[in-house]
């Protein structure tokens, strides 16, 4: 499965290109079922990982295949918070967009 730096998966989303990304690295998980997860620690530049939330355990830290993963979050409330955060802030870009998301999902979600 492909992987994505986590500021480029911000970056696809303010394109509005999640779904042809999806399409094009063969992610065949239904939309409202990708969880994002890292073997990382999650920054910017984690690289994301999408798995199946029927097929996991619905927990914060899981082992796939002897690998760490920590949850970042749902793709869903991703591009939410994307669609949130940049109409509020147009002059962003999407390296500061993903780090005032990250900031969020660490202190208030």
């Amino acid at each position: 499965m492909n992987n994505i730096k986590f500021s480029e998966l911000i970056e696809k989303i303010q394109k509005g290109e999640t779904e042809q990304f999806l399409l094009d690295n063969s992610i065949e998980i239904e939309y409202d079922l990708i969880d994002l997860y890292t073997k990382d620690t999650v920054n910017i530049n984690c690289e994301v990982r999408f798995f199946n939330a029927e097929e996991i355990v619905n927990e914060i830290f899981i082992n796939v295949d002897g690998i760490d993963y920590e949850n970042i979050c749902p793709l869903n409330m991703l591009e939410d918070l994307v669609n949130d955060f940049t109409p509020d802030n147009p002059d962003l870009n999407s390296t500061e967009i993903a780090n005032k998301i990250l900031s969020y999902l660490e202190n208030d979600a």
